[in-house]
């Protein structure tokens, strides 16, 4: 009971002394005093002007608000800081007795600060010291909280960072020696038209070097960094806060295709991996100079030596190592330039495997690739479509592509700005090609010149209408839009050259050998309606059954062919005794001569030598729309039949010149044979 007592009567004396000290520090440090009190200290601590809307004091400490601080030296040169409220608790005991300011706990929260670089000034020059001055005050805090900040900054070149809802807590804060702090903000920087943003965390220690910018430093383990949704980690230290010098481990993660956007081109479900090491990096008023960047990851290394000044980037040396991708790389490249990023770079790719090339391509596993791929390349303009200059080397190449497997490929291809030439030699779903390739003018008008010979065809493996189309689609290309507005007008181009192949093989046609020879200009795209130019066909002996199911899904058979289709599908419509099915002729050649006019197809002459008929076609075939206008004289046995055909490519419609049927020489004798009865009879009839 006595125990009881004797605490109840300390907790009042506590009580009592707490309400007198309260009562003191009130009478003693009315709000109008603490408010100057206030300014006083801070102005002296900060070197500017200081202004506040209201102060009091408390047991608690001192409290805040509306608190402003100016640029260097006073409010004319602008606002630095807002503070919606500040808490400061110093000790009482010695600002009550002798006014000295110990600070044992500072709060800010709801806080504005911004800096722009000031522009130089032409002609002026640092002012040299008068002489000894005093130093500034020394100001001690044992705890610093902020919160709920907005820092903005401005460079006067185009860089611009906001950081909000900034947080930080440091203890035994001082202008000299080692501050441990811990930081996090959000922030948003816009700089030659780019714009990032994320979020940073960071635990380290700051040595301000009593306002020496050039001579502080800041030490961190760990920071965290997520950019553009991408979270990194690194370690090191920071110094000169003037021109900062950066020597730091950087810990970057493994990258998917859906989080960065700049990975967007590669293949679905595609991980770049995680890579570490050192950056030494310094900072300055012209940009940025990264001496050293060495990282390496699980089957990866990226260095890089580089200069960045404003939007240009001067890249030394620039080096990838990625599975079977090595590649050396050194140039510029302008992040402000008109119409996006600009590149100038050269860049020399090892050989490399094309089963690993395939797999950074979409749908590449579906290719079966192998063989190797080595260029020595340069790289100009958008980096959205850059010209290329250079050499590109496949060795033992293979792939399977729309169902056409490439094998053997050797080949080297030279290329400049506006040319490329080379030749090629390999098999063709196994049969033996070669192919000479000179283009001129790719940028705005090409014109290509090819020479190609194949051992052997076989029809039945090339890529149907409709297979190629669903290809194009599983390979994420998109068809040009219907309702989204015109399509892009196509380049104008000019083809020529020649395909010699030794024989064909399908089973509805077969022939010992062909020939092609070509030379088409189009006026912009590969449209019918924009082609012009001259076509010759020739095969040699062979034999055909229904050319309609060639035709039907593939497509350059059946331009190639139209006489020939034509002439089979009419010949069932034919009523004629002599005139024969079509069905199946064997055939000792077909030649054919097309001139091509805005997809206006002239057949100058088409011709079939073959067991059951000899035919001769002659016309047009309008590509744009499918109609016919065609004349077929065909040669039985003897007798002679010219048809008309009209009607579509799909649905030919055939009419008859009757002066040639009359001309035939049965039904000539069958005339004859009628005009002498009927002249025998009527004698027979006079004489009665």
């Amino acid at each position: 009971m006595r125990k009881l007592k004797w605490l109840g009567w300390t907790l009042g004396v506590v009580a009592a002394f707490a309400a007198a000290g309260a009562v003191a520090v009130r009478v003693l440090l009315p709000p109008e005093k603490v408010k100057a009190l206030a300014v006083e200290k801070a102005s002296a601590a900060l070197g500017r002007e200081v202004r506040l809307e209201a102060a009091s004091a408390g047991l608690g400490g001192i409290s805040l608000s509306g608190l402003e601080v100016s640029e260097v030296p006073d409010f004319k040169a602008g606002t630095a800081l807002k503070a919606k409220s500040v808490t400061v608790s110093p000790e009482w005991w010695p600002l009550i007795v002798s006014r000295q300011v110990l600070i044992d706990k500072v709060s800010v929260s709801d806080f504005e600060a911004s800096y722009a670089v000031p522009p130089p000034v032409k002609g002026s020059a640092a002012s040299a010291p008068s002489g000894p001055s005093a130093p500034p005050p020394v100001l001690a805090v044992r705890q610093l909280a902020l919160s709920g900040g907005k820092l903005s900054y401005k460079d006067g070149k185009g860089l611009e960072a906001v950081l909000t809802q900034a947080e930080a807590k440091a203890s035994s804060v001082r202008p000299q020696g080692p501050v441990p702090l811990s930081v996090s903000f959000y922030f948003t920087v816009r700089s030659g038209g780019a714009s990032h943003s994320g979020r940073v965390e960071l635990k380290g220690t700051l040595d301000a070097a009593g306002g020496k910018l050039e001579k502080a430093s800041l030490a961190f383990d760990p920071l965290s960094v997520t950019l553009d949704g991408i979270k990194a980690g690194a370690a090191g230290r920071v110094e000169n806060f003037l021109a900062p010098r950066l020597d730091i481990q950087l810990q970057l993660p493994a990258v998917t295709r859906t989080a960065a956007p700049a990975l967007a081109a590669l293949p679905e479900g595609f991980t770049l991996p995680a890579l570490s090491g050192p950056l030494k990096a310094a900072l300055g008023e012209k940009g940025v100079d990264i001496q050293t960047l060495a990282l390496k990851g699980d089957g990866a290394a990226l260095s890089l030596r580089a200069k960045q000044t404003g939007t240009l980037w001067k890249v030394a040396e620039a080096k990838a190592l990625w599975g079977a991708v090595s590649l050396d790389a050194s140039g510029s490249a302008d992040t402000g330039a008109k119409g996006g990023m600009a590149l100038d770079f050269k860049a020399r790719l090892a050989p490399m495997s094309l089963l690993e090339a395939a797999r950074l391509v979409p749908g590449g596993a579906a290719y079966a690739a192998s063989g190797t791929l080595s260029a020595d390349l340069a790289a100009k303009g958008s980096a959205a479509d850059p010209v290329l200059a250079g050499n590109v080397s496949l060795s033992s190449a293979a792939a399977t592509v729309q169902g056409q497997r490439l094998a053997g490929v050797n080949a080297r291809l030279a290329l400049t700005p506006d040319s490329a030439a080379g030749s090629l030699k390999g098999l063709l779903n196994d049969a033996p090609f070669e192919a000479k390739l000179d283009a001129k003018g790719l940028r705005k008008a090409p014109q290509v010149k090819l020479e190609a010979r194949l051992e052997r065809l076989d029809l039945a493996a090339l890529p149907s209408e409709k297979g190629a189309k669903e290809e194009v689609k599983d390979a994420g290309e998109k068809p040009a839009s219907k309702a989204g507005g015109k399509a892009a007008p196509g380049k104008p181009f000019s083809a020529a050259g020649s395909l010699s192949i030794g024989a064909i093989k399908h089973a509805n046609f077969s022939a010992e050998s062909a020939a092609l020879s070509f030379d088409v200009k189009s006026a912009g795209g590969s449209e019918p309606k924009n082609l012009d130019g001259a076509v010759t066909l020739t095969v040699g002996a062979g034999r055909f059954t229904d050319l309609k199911l060639l035709a039907a899904d593939k497509p350059l058979a059946k331009a190639l062919l139209i006489p020939v289709i034509a002439l089979q599908k009419v010949a069932g419509l034919v009523k004629l005794p002599f005139f024969p099915s079509f069905d199946t002729v064997k055939f000792s050649s077909i030649k054919g001569d097309y001139v091509l006019k805005s997809g206006l197809l002239t057949v100058r002459e088409s011709k079939l030598d073959g067991d059951v008929a000899d035919a001769e076609l002659s016309g047009s075939a309008n590509l744009n729309t499918d109609a016919l206008d065609m004349r077929a004289k065909v040669k039985v046995a003897g007798q002679t039949a010219v048809i008309k055909i009209g009607g579509t490519i799909s649905e030919p419609k055939p009419t008859f010149d009757p002066v040639s049927i009359l001309k035939q020489p049965v039904v000539e004798k069958a005339v004859d044979d009628l005009r002498r009865q009927g002249t025998e009879l009527l004698k027979g009839l006079f004489k009665k």
